[in-house]
């Protein structure tokens, strides 16, 4: 995957794979790895603003070639432009420019066997745009709020092998706060090819070595947000925290309970109630996503009518106690409603839409806007202009290492 790869502002698809095409060769040529490339794919809509590129997906002609590039470009940046591995599994071009390049399947990651300590070593140092070093001018005191935040939940049934059409959805969405469940995310995989550029990344993998499950919130940079660990341990749930504009806090979390007993027994249906009294009882806002698999066929539910488990009915009955709000009266998968935002006040969500599925994925992904007054920073970051790199030393360099 390359970004910040300059895109040609031409009005003609033709002309404009043809540059990308002269401008993957040059960025081969110069990491000395030439290799045919038989698709190349802009991720996202064309925007008119040109200091923008699009992220610039390329598959190369074979699994060396592309362990190669990733060694050779080392600090992932090479002419102005970053490369990331993001391994998909499944391609996926549905906001995309595919070149008339001979399209062919992406050559999936392998096994990793000796080059795991290499990739440990190099890409876990490998920095998102927005984690590099920030330099700070002026007064650092927080002034600007964000009054409404937009976010975007989903069920991805596997975040791996979605991550491409996941990126150009955040692309083109932007939202501040994006919520996943179901990421089926192990240990064997970085926090890198799990990373958005210019967003905070919150994990939280199945903690048992059982397929499945795993939980991500994603937060814009500027929103500092912070770990938070609430006392109730539910396996598969990620917090953070917001400062708010009355200087107090907001809590974002995203939680996941399998509906097979046989991972963690049943003792996490009292936990979930456990975990909401505690969010109620710390008289702070929060926004809850969460895949709990409880079916509702419709919101709110109607007691002694609807054909409820005895905890969904209990779970309800939580809500109700603490006076929280349920937000989805939209069914997320097949005909029921098993994906739930609840937050502690009745206004803080709207505009909810259904946006159908993220690729395969058998739930419907949300989006809506959250009425929070949030603090961003206002501290400056540094950004480097790789083009006036001295290549010539670089290489250099790079050959005194035998590299």
């Amino acid at each position: 995957m390359l970004f910040n790869v300059a895109e040609s502002t031409s009005d003609d698809v033709a002309e404009r794979r043809d540059y990308d095409a002269t401008s993957v060769i040059e960025v081969l040529r110069e990491l000395d790895a030439p290799s045919t490339v038989s698709n190349l794919v802009r991720l996202g809509l064309k925007k008119d603003n040109a200091s923008w590129p699009r992220p610039l997906r390329v598959t190369v002609s074979d699994e060396d070639t592309k362990w190669k590039i990733l060694k050779n470009a080392k600090n992932d940046t090479v002419g102005g432009g970053e490369i990331q591995d993001h391994l998909p599994e499944e391609g996926h071009d549905t906001f995309g420019e595919t070149a008339g390049l001979g399209v062919t399947e992406e050559t999936k990651g392998q096994k990793r066997t000796g080059r795991e300590r290499w990739r440990e070593q190099k890409m876990n140092h490998i920095q998102r745009e927005d984690s590099s070093s920030k330099a700070v001018s002026g007064d650092s005191s927080k002034t600007a709020t964000n009054s409404i935040l937009s976010c975007l939940y989903l069920n991805a049934c596997s975040l791996t092998g979605k991550f491409d059409l996941f990126s150009a959805w955040v692309y083109r969405l932007a939202p501040d706060i994006i919520g996943v469940t179901e990421t089926w995310a192990t240990a064997d995989i970085f926090d890198l090819e799990l990373s958005l550029s210019g967003y905070d990344i919150f994990r939280q993998d199945r903690p048992v070595d059982r397929a499945g499950g795993g939980v991500i919130p994603y937060v814009k940079s500027e929103l500092n947000a912070t770990l938070y660990e609430p006392n109730e341990k539910l396996p598969e749930q990620v917090w953070c925290q917001l400062q708010t504009s009355r200087n107090d806090l907001v809590y974002i979390g995203v939680c996941y309970r399998t509906p097979n007993n046989n991972i963690y027994g049943t003792v996490n249906h009292e936990a979930i109630r456990n975990l909401i009294n505690e969010l109620s009882e710390s008289k702070f806002h929060f926004i809850l996503m969460s895949d709990f698999n409880y079916s509702f066929a419709h919101w709110p539910v109607v007691h002694g009518v609807d054909s409820l488990t005895m905890d969904a009915c209990l779970l309800c009955d939580t809500l109700d106690d603490n006076f929280l709000t349920q937000h989805v009266t939209l069914p997320t998968r097949g005909q029921s409603i098993l994906d739930l935002i609840i937050t502690d006040e009745p206004d803080m969500v709207m505009d909810l839409t259904d946006l159908g599925p993220l690729g395969s994925s058998d739930h419907n992904a949300l989006s809506w806007k959250s009425t929070v007054a949030v603090v961003p920073s206002n501290k400056k970051r540094m950004v480097y202009d790789y083009s006036k790199a001295d290549v010539e030393g670089i290489r250099r360099g790079r050959g005194s290492y035998g590299l």
